[in-house]
């Protein structure tokens, strides 16, 4: 190989994939700093839950999961493909020692991400040239963006779904290049169609990547002057899509969802049919075409085209029971139509992630330079137009502004958008390189052009420096020897997950959660955003997750419904769904329209002594510069009976029972519950925590001291044990009659 290929096929790639690596490297201390693995974010920790069973059951998948939306249990709605295939790579190096795998595949992202700017790199060079590759890659490497879902730790599909998705597109390029020169073409038919397929398998969303490249593949073939190539390039896209149906066929057919049969956002039967019918169309336009006299000019055959696809769809939604519905539901989840995804963070608006508009965050990811984007797009197709690049320029504008516009509905696309960003960014500074470097300048006046050029392409980069500060300062601090910073956010992240460490440590197994077709004995009820870390690293079935309403709205719905009930309703529901353990977090009490008798309330009641059902068993204090006090604290509480301490009175009387206790924060309080002697003179105490064998978490006194309310100041001490409290067992109280 000559020397100046080598440099550019790869030394260069092989240096600008170590620059990506290194800095999705960064955040290292706070991912290993730690007694485990801390894994960057929620959804991390249900890859890793179906990682860990495919390699303790191999070759056996997490179909349907009973830790799921218990007590009914569920599917997770991302396909397991990807968990799997890292399972086998995974199980291969380490086997089934977990602590080993965690380790490992922490880094699997970080390697996602540098093959993406390799792959970038390649298909960049191949048509735009080495200095634009070169320049695009370099910025991809360092776009957050690009790096947010690929750092260490980040266990994700969104740095799978960027890697396919970056192929494809390349892919779709040299297709339209083959086809241009009639060489290699069935080998480009077969690549696309395959990308297409497994880009499907890591995420359904993916489709809307594959639905731009293909639109920009349509674009170009309703273009071309010659029927005859008009003719060739609809057999060829109904090859591509016949080479992905049939892998999906091929896969096997789709559990039914939630959503439906026909649900575009999970893997279901939509996807088939989505190529199929995309099949079918091109064959038809290919036929009428041949054999026909339609089609002798660009416009009939547009016309023709769009006919036929009307006409398709047509047929498809009267004739097919759930496909209107399934489209609906897609585009609700686009635009954020329900309540559940206006509520996660990854799915709000670019520029209104925060609630209101800005433009700090696309900044943060994209760079400045997005601002730019739609002026460049425009100007460097102008340029294109008649140009060799005019196929690759059009498909990689058609691709850029679909993506562009997902991210403004919804900021998760900005790991995907970050590509074609990176690409226009490359190819406009080179175009006004070109235009304002001429070729009988000075040396001096092309360095201060140049110079300029660099300064603004810094200024443009920027605000995404940002999100490098705090992890370049942990690394100076880790070379110091000195500790290194916690944000907030990473102090919220520890304490949940050791609060789900003590949920699995210290409290009754509902059964091994890695056993084929286990029927776990109880599960716990808490927000949400807690399901994934609940079910990981807590190994407890969680009655709603991360999937939220997802899965069915039942569960989703009772969990909110579950803290406005006063106790003795909130029991019975916690009864209805098997639910042994209520994790807590009462941070936004004050925010809720909640009456003083809630259980949101009452749990967040420092001493929650009112409660007779519920123990508070566990809390661990989250350090954020916005929360204060108990109500900063994630809290678990055990759903019991409560002991019945029955003893006599004179009527009337409001008989007090008290226990000092000292949380696991270091805090200390008493609990304190009442009751009031009935007309014959008798009282019930129902007292929730036992004196003797009692859950390690929280300590308690010896003995409950109870007495009148409003008597002598004479207290009698009352051992409760650990058996009548879990049972609603009967102790004899004092005679407080004298």
């Amino acid at each position: 190989m000559h020397r100046t290929g080598f440099v550019l096929r790869v030394l260069v790639p092989l240096l600008l994939g170590a620059l990506a690596f290194a800095v999705r490297a960064l955040p290292w201390p706070l991912v290993f700093g730690g007694s485990r693995v801390q894994l960057a974010g929620v959804d991390a920790w249900y890859h890793m839950r179906r990682i860990v069973y495919a390699l303790r059951n191999a070759p056996d998948t997490l179909g349907f999961d009973p830790f799921l939306n218990f007590p009914d249990g569920g599917r997770a709605i991302w396909p397991s493909f990807l968990d799997t295939l890292t399972a086998r790579v995974v199980g291969a190096l380490v086997g089934t020692d977990v602590a080993a795998a965690e380790r490992i595949v922490a880094w699997i992202p970080p390697l996602l991400g540098a093959l993406t700017v390799v792959v970038f790199y390649g298909w960049m060079r191949r048509h735009f040239g080495a200095v634009p590759a070169v320049i695009g890659a370099a910025f991809l490497s360092i776009l957050s963006g690009s790096s947010w879902y690929a750092r260490v730790g980040a266990v994700d599909h969104h740095v799978a779904v960027a890697l396919v998705a970056t192929a494809l597109l390349g892919a779709g390029m040299d297709l339209l290049r083959a086809f241009d020169r009639r060489l290699g073409l069935l080998w480009w038919v077969a690549g696309v169609g395959v990308l297409s397929a497994v880009l499907v398998h890591v995420w359904p969303g993916g489709l809307l990547h594959i639905g731009l490249l293909e639109i920009g593949l349509v674009v170009f073939g309703l273009a071309a002057d010659d029927r005859a190539d008009a003719v060739r390039f609809a057999v060829m896209f109904a090859g591509i899509q016949a080479v992905a149906c049939t892998l999906l066929l091929l896969a096997g057919w789709p559990p039914p969802v939630p959503w439906g049969d026909y649900a575009p956002t999970v893997l279901s039967r939509f996807q088939p049919l989505f190529f199929a019918s995309a099949c079918a169309l091109s064959l038809s336009c290919a036929v009428l075409w041949r054999f026909t006299r339609a089609g002798t000019n660009r416009l009939s055959r547009s016309a023709q085209a769009v006919g036929l696809a009307a006409g398709l769809a047509s047929t498809l939604v009267l004739t097919m029971p759930g496909l209107s519905e399934g489209i609906a539901e897609a585009w609700t989840w686009l635009g954020r139509g329900d309540p559940f995804q206006a509520s996660v963070l990854e799915s709000r608006p670019l520029l209104f992630a925060d609630g209101s508009f800005g433009t700090r965050l696309a900044s943060l990811r994209l760079s400045r330079f997005v601002f730019l984007l739609p002026v460049a797009v425009v100007w460097l197709l102008i340029r294109e137009l008649r140009g060799e690049r005019r196929p690759a320029f059009l498909l990689l504008a058609v691709y850029t502004v679909g993506l562009s516009l997902a991210s403004l509905a919804q900021a998760r696309f900005f790991n995907s958008a970050a590509v074609p960003v990176a690409a226009f960014f490359a190819l406009s500074l080179a175009a006004a390189d070109a235009a304002v470097v001429r070729p009988t300048a000075s040396r001096l006046r092309v360095l201060a052009a140049r110079g300029v050029l660099a300064l603004l392409a810094l200024w443009l980069w920027w605000p995404v420096a940002e999100a490098y500060r705090g992890d370049l300062s942990n690394q100076l601090r880790v070379l110091r020897g000195d500790p290194i910073v916690v944000t907030p956010e990473d102090r919220y992240f520890e304490a949940l997950v050791e609060t789900a460490t003590w949920l699995r440590e210290r409290s009754p197994s509902p059964g091994d959660p890695y056993t084929p077709g286990i029927e776990p004995g109880f599960g716990v009820l808490g927000h949400w955003q807690y399901g994934h870390v609940i079910q990981y690293v807590g190994e407890r079935p969680a009655v709603v997750g991360n999937f939220g309403d997802d899965l069915g709205g039942d569960n989703y719905r009772l969990s909110f419904e579950y803290f406005a009930l006063t106790e003795a309703r909130a029991v019975e529901l916690l009864d209805r769904l098997r639910a042994r353990y209520v994790f807590v977090r009462p941070f936004d009490v004050s925010q809720g329209d909640f009456g003083a008798g809630s259980m949101i309330r009452r749990l967040a009641d420092p001493d929650a002594g009112s409660l007779a059902r519920h123990r508070l068993v566990f809390e661990r204090r989250v350090i954020r510069q916005q929360d204060e006090g108990p109500r900063s604290h994630f809290r678990v509480f055990e759903r019991v009976a409560g002991a019945a301490v029955v003893g006599r009175a004179r009527p009337g009387d409001v008989l007090e029972a008290r226990l000092p206790y000292a949380s696991p924060t270091g805090r200390t309080g008493e609990f304190d519950r009442r009751a009031v002697a009935n007309e014959l003179g008798t009282y019930l105490l129902r007292l929730p925590y036992a004196t003797r064998g009692g859950p390690a978490g929280m300590v308690v006194a010896d003995a409950w001291r109870v007495g009148l309310a409003d008597g002598d100041g004479s207290w009698h001490a009352v051992a409760v044990p650990e058996r009548d409290v879990v049972r609603g067992g009967r102790i004899e109280g004092p005679d407080l009659r004298r």
